[in-house]
């Protein structure tokens, strides 16, 4: 009944309004035909008479002198103005520009986040530093399992990981069912806009080269302590939980050590290797230039200790698998810098930590590392199949997939995606982006890899 009270009253507005704009309209109409037809208008014909404002026609004499030559002179004046200014204006045309662009990328970083801290930080943290998502895990039925807290990656390496286009990708359509879809092509709510200027403030949180190497060097010793860690928790006291974890991470510390040196008579024969090329670039004044050539050479010395760890028989073998393995799962901001979360299934929600708390749910209670999940399964020799040479491996994993290019040996390549990350530097746009691992660190992976 109210609805159809509301329908009627606003059917009578509309009545009442038309009425109120037509009768005065139709009223005006009837009236000036009328006076058109009877000839009732007294104006008609007699406007000289009947207009006393009108003044006398102005004289050709002052039209062709006086106002001429003021119309001539403001010409000349505005012709001056214009020849003067107009350079000025072009001279000072770069800046402008450069100033909008840095003044628009301000403005779309500054909404950009704004729209993170409205519709993102809940999952991926303040700043896009990592955090949790809740997710609900079901059976192949559909039956509720379990919620868990589903670890959310780190976005400020995440333009290294992935291009733009990439990153847009995921926002518009979601990832691995549990990133939703934000833009209107996957049915999301944000606009077109609101996505570019997202992946702006991306570009502006990104993290350098020694942040990176530094939570690499901390998520890989406390994951090979947590490797070592020995007991049950839930059947250890405070102290004894304390007591083991410092043992570990002692004996983990010492791990690291253990890798240091394996890779420091390496590191001191590709630098002997290349002693002539450094001492030239060190002889150049200090600069963009000496930084950028010493950064080449860096990344020489890192690619010849890769390929020596990668050759055949390599002396020190388990070492460069262990530190493969703790590199392939390392927890560091959500795992970005790790292998694990996308290729083990459970591993993103701690599954094996959850199966203690949650009775009688089927959550796993062991990780089959590499054995597949949102990626492809890496066991039974997957990547020896798929790569044939090491070093195909290594590049693969720095560069990432990129979608429609193939990848893998002759006869065993397989189709791009765009999903897998790459882990090395990437540049775009005129940005560069640092590596999130450096080539040992891929080398090792790789060595854990193709020892599954």
């Amino acid at each position: 009944m109210s609805l159809l009270l509301a329908a009627s009253t606003q059917r009578t507005i509309g009545w009442v309004l038309a009425l109120l704009v037509t009768v005065p309209v139709l009223f005006l109409m009837v009236r000036r035909a009328f006076v058109i037809f009877a000839k009732a208008d007294p104006e008609v014909g007699s406007e000289v008479e009947l207009a006393p404002n009108r003044l006398p026609a102005v004289p050709d004499e002052f039209l062709e002198g006086t106002r001429l030559d003021r119309s001539l002179g403001a010409g000349l004046v505005t012709l001056a103005l214009i020849g003067v200014l107009l350079p000025l204006y072009w001279l000072g045309e770069p800046g402008r520009i450069d100033g909008a662009e840095a003044n628009w990328d301000r403005i779309f970083t500054d909404r950009g986040g704004e729209s993170y801290e409205e519709n993102c930080t809940s999952c991926h943290g303040p700043g896009g530093t990592a955090g949790n998502a809740t997710f609900t895990l079901t059976d192949a039925s559909g039956n509720f399992v379990s919620q868990v807290a589903w670890a959310a990656p780190a976005l400020n390496t995440i333009l290294t990981r992935f291009s733009e286009d990439e990153v847009r990708h995921v926002l518009n359509f979601g990832r691995n069912g549990v990133m939703p879809a934000w833009g209107g092509p996957g049915g999301g709510p944000m606009t077109e806009q609101q996505v570019n200027n997202l992946i702006v403030w991306m570009r502006s949180i990104q993290l350098d080269e020694d942040k990176i190497q530094a939570n690499v060097r901390d998520g890989a010793t406390e994951r090979k302590a947590a490797l070592l860690f020995e007991g049950d928790r839930d059947a250890m006291s405070d102290a004894e939980i304390a007591d083991e974890t410092a043992r570990s991470m002692a004996a983990a510390e010492d791990f690291m050590a253990e890798v240091d040196a394996m890779l420091a008579p390496l590191e001191a024969e590709a630098e002997e290797t290349l002693a002539a090329r450094i001492a030239g670039v060190e002889r150049l004044p200090e600069g963009e230039t000496r930084d950028r050539e010493l950064a080449k050479i860096d990344g020489q010395i890192e690619s010849f200790v890769a390929a020596d760890l990668l050759e055949e028989g390599f002396a020190d073998q388990e070492t460069l698998i262990g530190w493969g393995e703790i590199l392939f799962s390392n927890r560091a901001d959500s795992g970005v810098y790790g292998c694990a979360r996308c290729h083990t299934a459970g591993f993103s929600y701690q599954a094996v930590e959850l199966a203690r708390t949650v009775d009688g749910n089927p959550v796993i209670d062991e990780y089959d590392q590499g054995g597949g999940a949102f990626g492809p399964s890496l066991t039974d020799g997957a990547t020896v199949t798929r790569f044939i040479e090491p070093g195909q491996q290594q590049s693969f994993i720095t560069i990432g997939s990129q979608t429609g290019v193939s990848y893998g040996s002759t006869g065993r390549s397989a189709g791009g995606s765009g999903q897998m990350p790459g882990f090395g530097a990437r540049s775009e746009g005129g940005n560069d982006y640092n590596a999130l691992l450096t080539q040992p660190e891929i080398a090792a992976i790789v060595a854990y890899e193709r020892s599954l």
